[in-house]
């Protein structure tokens, strides 16, 4: 064998895979919007981060909602962002939500199933059915707080948008109501209210989103995110330090 084609295989035998890098953990948790916890499988290794597609779908269909909401440029809530709500806010979390799952990610996974959902049952106009969505919206404040806690052990930017996002449920929800009683004028308002606290949550959520694309590409850049996944220890690691200091 002639030593160009030795070198050429010695340097074949050195080159290490994608499979070999570790993550750290503040790294993962910004990619993934979860803590870094065992998982049986190498998935996470072989498929793609759904995380960015699915907050993709989120965002646009929030954001365009936020603005149609708030008024701007005359726009009114009703069937014009059905399409946005089906093939955005539906279909990228729908398959966003079923691979975060596939690779072990149950946080972001129920969180995306949650909102595609309500992108899929709020792409009608619920005009006769203002005190029935009411509870609806109501109920899913609710889910949202659940959300908030748990997201205490991720990212600020992530707790950030929880705490707008529930404001504007609530706020929505008792727009609904007010609608039901006959009270436009503060029905609307409440519903601008509302749309703005939707608005603030999303231009988090772009500034998240890109925080995650700029880390997928290895960029030089890095947007920090406020790590929380070390700040609140988890349950198994105070488990095991207890244990080794009983040892």
């Amino acid at each position: 064998m002639e030593p160009r084609q030795k070198s050429d295989i010695s340097h074949l035998s050195r080159y290490e895979t994608n499979a070999s890098i570790m993550i750290p953990k503040d790294v993962f948790e910004k990619m993934y919007l979860t803590p870094q916890l065992p998982v049986k499988g190498q998935l996470r290794k072989t498929l793609g981060n759904p995380t960015p597609m699915a907050l993709l779908g989120f965002l646009l269909s929030t954001t365009s909602f936020g603005c149609v909401a708030m008024g701007w440029r005359g726009a009114e809530i009703g069937n014009s962002l059905i399409g946005v709500y089906y093939f955005f806010g539906g279909t990228l979390q729908v398959l966003g939500a079923i691979f975060e799952l596939i690779i072990g990610n149950t946080f972001p996974s129920v969180v995306f199933s949650t909102f595609e959902q309500y992108g899929l049952a709020n792409s009608g106009d619920p005009a006769s059915f203002y005190s029935s969505f009411g509870f609806f919206l109501c109920f899913l404040g609710v889910l949202c707080f659940m959300f908030l806690v748990c997201s205490l052990r991720t990212n600020i930017v992530f707790v950030f948008i929880f705490v707008f996002l529930e404001a504007g449920v609530l706020l929505l929800a008792a727009s609904y109501w007010y609608l039901a009683q006959g009270l436009q004028e503060a029905a609307l308002r409440l519903e601008k209210a509302g749309g703005a606290c939707v608005f603030v949550f999303s231009v988090a959520g772009w500034y998240l989103l890109f925080s995650i694309m700029l880390q997928s590409v290895d960029f030089p850049i890095s947007l920090p995110v406020g790590d929380l996944s070390t700040r609140f220890e988890g349950k198994s690691a105070r488990e095991k330090r207890a244990a080794e200091i009983e040892v």
